[in-house]
């Protein structure tokens, strides 16, 4: 399998364009939103909050990025683990949002492009030759994002600046982050990482 070639076909970009961009956008939106509803629990805004989470998942599915689909995955069952150990106050109200979620997957899933719901396949026989082909991607990337974060260490080369060096968006957030915001933006999305697993564990002992 051609990474690089089933990396493009039908995948949305949104407002920027970038397919790429527009999963790690919409994943971290829903991480937001789960915080925050699961913390604040007010029915009156559950609906709206409902429909917002359609559109970025629909979002999140169309741009056709496995790790962040997988993520969010991964972070719902996390959560719903932490939600059912923790406090019996508000359960009920979270473990129905968390399932509405997941519910919604599968539907905005089986109405995406045959070429996006072959993308987000995780098992299956395909699927070990498009990681290796992206593992090996991704390996040259890190080596290109060192050379970028030995230009300018502390802030890196800027936004963009991978694709206008190297005629190719960073497919690896380590490489991108590494190589355009250099140290200063690996401390900023580390403490932001940090700070957000701390609201998640505080929010399921709500």
């Amino acid at each position: 399998i051609d990474y690089m070639a089933v990396n493009e076909g039908d995948r949305a970009g949104g407002l920027s364009g970038d397919a790429n961009s527009l999963g790690v956008t919409a994943c971290a939106g829903l991480f937001a939103l789960i915080i925050h509803l699961n913390a604040k629990r007010k029915m009156w805004s559950s609906a709206f909050l409902i429909g917002v989470a359609v559109v970025i998942i629909s979002g999140l599915i169309l741009s056709g990025n496995r790790t962040h689909f997988v993520g969010f995955i991964v972070f719902m069952a996390v959560f719903s683990g932490l939600r059912l150990l923790g406090p019996s106050k508000g359960l009920s109200y979270s473990i129905l949002f968390a399932l509405t979620l997941i519910l919604l997957v599968p539907w905005a899933y089986r109405r995406a492009p045959e070429r996006i719901q072959e993308r987000l396949i995780v098992v299956g026989p395909n699927v070990n030759k498009y990681t290796e082909g992206r593992a090996d991607l991704i390996e040259e990337q890190r080596g290109l994002a060192v050379q970028l974060l030995k230009e300018n260490p502390l802030f890196g080369v800027g936004l963009r600046g991978f694709e206008s060096r190297f005629a190719i968006m960073a497919h690896d957030s380590a490489s991108a982050i590494l190589g355009e915001t250099g140290l200063f933006g690996l401390v900023s999305i580390s403490w932001l990482l940090a700070l957000c697993i701390y609201w998640l564990i505080r929010a399921s002992r709500l």
